[in-house]
């Protein structure tokens, strides 16, 4: 027997669930990081005005943006490796303290003391550095790599069980 033309169309459960998951996938904040602040002015004693922006999984949806107000740090460090020639490189994770919030950024690895990472730090603080203070984190090709694949498991799975519909 023919269905009528104006019948709701079923659609597979397994499908819209796999689109569900790679959406909110998608859209939650990635590993790459951009941080922004602003000296504070030398005639005014107020905090920093910074800007963090983390990417997405999936690029063409913007990257969340936070503002806040900067006023204190802290800086764990410790010692990751040492290079054949004779170098170290240290892991640092810095966490910008606000009077609101706190944020905690990804670890970078860089042969700059912890000392010297914070001396710099403190002085922007103190309203001695006059440049922006940047610090960002490259975008990862294996979190691309993480995004494909999840789109290939997912596709697959709801290849795999089209035929369960509503």
């Amino acid at each position: 027997m023919l269905s009528p033309p104006w019948t709701a169309r079923r659609i597979p459960v397994v499908a819209v669930f796999c689109a569900l998951v790679f959406g909110l996938y998608g859209a939650s904040p990635g590993g790459s990081v951009r941080l922004r602040c602003q000296p504070p002015p030398l005639d005014q004693p107020v905090a920093p005005h910074c800007q963090i922006q983390q990417d997405r999984h999936l690029p063409w949806i913007p990257p969340v943006t936070t503002d806040f107000d900067w006023i204190d740090f802290t800086l764990d460090s410790l010692l990751c490796d040492n290079t054949p020639r004779g170098g170290v490189r240290f892991c640092h994770r810095l966490t910008l303290i606000g009077p609101d919030r706190q944020m905690t950024l990804p670890e970078i690895r860089t042969p700059l003391s912890t000392e010297g990472i914070a001396q710099d730090l403190t002085q922007f603080l103190a309203g001695q550095r006059r440049s922006d203070l940047t610090w960002s984190t490259p975008h990862s090709p294996l979190e691309a790599l993480h995004t494909l694949t999840l789109a290939l498991l997912l596709t697959l799975t709801a290849w795999g069980f089209w035929a369960c519909q509503w």
